[in-house]
């Protein structure tokens, strides 16, 4: 189960100056001219390079609509938290993005421990955090997790942007509710969350990172084990 097209978040700040990073552009080539897909998908697929010594796989995801103005804004954020643009494909007036490959959906290791969930919450707040304060407003493809228990927000670039005051006081609310879900999804088997844990599910507002719950959660090394055996059991399905 995938988190799929949630709402826009927004909180309106002043954009940090520009980073020196730079998302190539290829005009008048499709992207499976350098990536051969897995699977038939049109608007969203994963694929290889090539170019085996590269060893690189991606996930592609067809623009619907975006500003390219929008589009250059999230294509400056670095976290380690948000997976990241690899390139941008424009052909026949469609625009392609071309976004690094997460290994797993977060609800593969399902179920967690409540020590466990609490470092994926700390590294989801990490990255809505660096988000709110660089005022990104942004829809949510997905939420992944790699083998080596880093969580990823991929973004779902086909959006557009909602600026109305009304709306953005709303959202944070709307997002700890979304947030909640995913706590409990995650922690399904977890009989009686500690107090910190049942405070964190409370709150209606984004929690910083002091907030005790997250505060001396554990890195992301403690779901390297899970991670790795839901990643055995999609390749064992896989051959099934």
């Amino acid at each position: 189960m995938a988190f799929r097209s949630k709402a826009t978040f927004y909180l309106e700040k002043k954009m940090p100056a520009p980073t020196n990073k730079v998302l190539p552009i290829y005009l008048n080539r499709h992207p499976k001219a350098d990536y051969l897909p897995f699977g038939s998908s049109e608007t969203v697929w994963t694929g290889q390079h090539r170019d085996w010594r590269i060893r690189q796989l991606v996930t592609v995801q067809q623009l619907k609509r975006i500003a390219l103005s929008e589009l250059s804004r999230l294509a400056q954020i670095t976290h380690d938290n948000i997976a990241q643009p690899v390139a941008l494909y424009h052909i026949n007036n469609t625009l392609y993005i071309v976004n690094e490959h997460i290994d797993l959906d977060l609800f593969d290791l399902c179920p967690l421990s409540q020590w466990e969930v609490s470092s994926v919450m700390k590294q989801i707040i990490s990255a809505f955090q660096y988000l709110k304060q660089n005022s990104v407003s942004f829809l949510i493809h997905s939420i992944c997790l790699d083998v080596d228990g880093a969580v990823k927000i991929v973004f779902d670039w086909s959006y557009e942007p909602n600026a109305d005051v009304v709306y953005q006081e709303a959202n944070e609310e709307y997002l700890m509710v979304y947030l909640k879900e995913v706590m409990e999804s995650l922690g399904r088997s977890v009989s009686r969350w500690s107090s910190d844990g049942a405070a964190f599910l409370a709150m209606r507002c984004l929690p910083d990172e002091s907030h005790p719950f997250i505060a001396n959660a554990p890195g992301q090394s403690i779901l390297r084990a899970p991670a790795r055996f839901a990643m055995r059991k999609k390749m064992l399905a896989q051959n099934l």
